[in-house]
C-alpha cells in the first residue's frame, strides 16, 4: 500500500469515528461534520468526494444505514422505530425506504 493511501485510509477512519459519535442527532449533517472536523464545507466536499466518491450527505446516510444494519442484526435491540431514531432518522418510513433500497431487505423483516 502506498503511503498516501495509508494516510487517506487513516483520515477516513478518523472521520468515520468522529461522525459515528453524532449519528443519533438527526440534525447532524454536512455543515456540522465540517465544523467537527475543522474543515470548510467546500474542503469536506472535495476531500470526501476524492476518498469515497460520495457527497458528505450521502456518506453520512451510508454510515447511518450501516449502523442500522448492525443494530437490526443484533437480535433483541428493539423496534424498527428505535433503530431509526438511534441512527438519526426522523422518519421511520424514509428510513425503511432507504434501507430496503440499499440492502434489498426491509428492516421489519429482522426479528425484534
Amino acid at each position: 500500500m502506498r503511503l498516501l493511501e495509508a494516510v487517506e485510509d487513516t483520515r477516513l477512519a478518523h472521520w468515520q469515528t468522529q461522525a459515528s459519535e453524532h449519528l443519533a442527532d438527526e440534525q447532524f449533517g454536512p455543515t456540522e461534520l465540517a465544523r467537527l472536523l475543522c474543515l470548510s464545507e467546500r474542503t469536506l466536499y472535495r476531500r470526501l468526494g476524492e476518498l469515497t466518491g460520495l457527497t458528505p450527505a450521502a456518506w453520512l446516510r451510508e454510515l447511518r444505514l450501516a449502523q442500522a444494519r448492525l443494530l437490526l442484526e443484533a437480535e433483541g435491540f428493539g423496534s424498527v422505530t428505535q433503530v431509526a431514531e438511534t441512527v438519526g432518522f426522523a422518519s421511520v418510513r424514509y428510513f425503511a425506504t432507504l434501507y430496503t433500497e440499499r440492502f434489498g431487505r426491509r428492516p421489519a423483516d429482522y426479528p425484534a
